[in-house]
């Protein structure tokens, strides 16, 4: 018994591929040109889309870089300001360290004086 794998019909011959016609060569040659000029659009579009892209990336970058250096030198204009403003408060701490030094000196000579004027004030009223 023939297993199913095996069984092939005795008339059949493998299948002989028909020649091909001039018209249906013509008519291939004609869908390949056509394909190949669809080919070129789409070449021509995406190096168009890719020209795009690298100009709207080179604009991005150079806003940046432009943006940057803006910020850069707000920075440096703002840590220039800071220095300055810490230089002022610093000169102006020191003055207030002098009149601090001046009043304790001040008070520091006068607090014998009063403590000798509140003494002849206590001893005048004790006598």
């Amino acid at each position: 018994m023939d297993s199913p794998e095996n069984s092939k019909p005795k008339n059949s011959k493998p299948s002989a591929r028909k020649p091909k016609t001039k018209i249906s060569a013509e008519n291939e040659l004609q869908y390949i040109k056509n394909d190949l000029r669809d080919i070129k659009i789409d070449i021509r579009e995406f190096r168009a889309d890719i020209y795009n892209e690298l100009h709207e990336a080179s604009s991005v970058y150079t806003l940046l870089k432009n943006g940057n250096a803006r910020t850069f030198s707000s920075v440096k204009m703002l840590r220039d300001l800071i220095e300055e403003n810490i230089e002022y408060n610093n000169k102006k701490l020191e003055e207030i360290n002098k009149h601090i030094q001046k009043n304790q000196f001040i008070l520091l000579i006068y607090m014998p004086i009063i403590i000798a004027i509140n003494i002849l004030i206590l001893a005048k009223y004790l006598i």
